[in-house]
C-alpha cells in the first residue's frame, strides 16, 4: 500500500493512485463553467461556458430549461457577468491594448515626448520637471 494526498491507496504501474490519474493538460485549460448568475426573480440563470478554448456566456429558462441566448467572448477578458434585472445580463469584458503613436526620448533621457498616429497630438512624460529638492 501506498500513500496518496495521505491516504493509503493501491498503486498501478505509472498511474499514480487509482482513479485520480489526469494528464497535465487538465489542469492548464479553463474551467467549463464559470460565473454563474442567477436572475433577480430565478427564472433565468446564466454562466459562462468555455468550448476548447472559446468561452460562450449562455442564458437560459429556468422553467422552460431552453436556451435564451449565447454570445462568444472571442479575445476579449470576460470579467463578470451580472443580472441588471429580470429580462437584462451585464457583461463586463475588457480588452489590452498598446496606444498607437511614437515615442521619442529627450537627449537627457529625461522626458519622453508621445506623438498620437490618430491625430498627431503630442504629450511629454513626465509633464512636469520641476523639482521640489532645495540647494542648501
Amino acid at each position: 500500500m501506498a500513500a496518496c494526498c495521505g491516504m493509503p491507496a493501491r498503486r498501478r504501474a505509472g498511474r499514480g493512485c487509482v482513479g485520480t490519474f489526469r494528464p497535465a493538460r487538465v489542469y492548464g485549460r479553463l474551467p467549463r463553467i464559470e460565473e454563474v448568475a442567477l436572475s433577480p426573480d430565478g427564472s433565468r440563470i446564466a454562466f459562462v461556458k468555455t468550448e476548447e478554448n472559446n468561452r460562450v456566456v449562455t442564458a437560459f429558462s429556468v422553467a422552460a430549461h431552453t436556451l435564451l441566448r449565447g454570445l462568444r467572448v472571442g479575445q476579449q477578458k470576460l470579467r463578470y457577468i451580472e443580472w441588471a434585472d429580470d429580462n437584462h445580463l451585464l457583461i463586463v469584458t475588457s480588452v489590452t491594448t498598446v496606444p498607437g503613436g511614437s515615442w521619442v526620448p529627450t537627449a537627457s533621457g529625461s522626458r519622453c515626448r508621445f506623438t498620437t498616429s490618430e491625430t498627431g497630438t503630442s504629450f511629454w512624460f513626465p509633464r512636469t520637471t520641476t523639482s521640489t529638492r532645495s540647494n542648501s
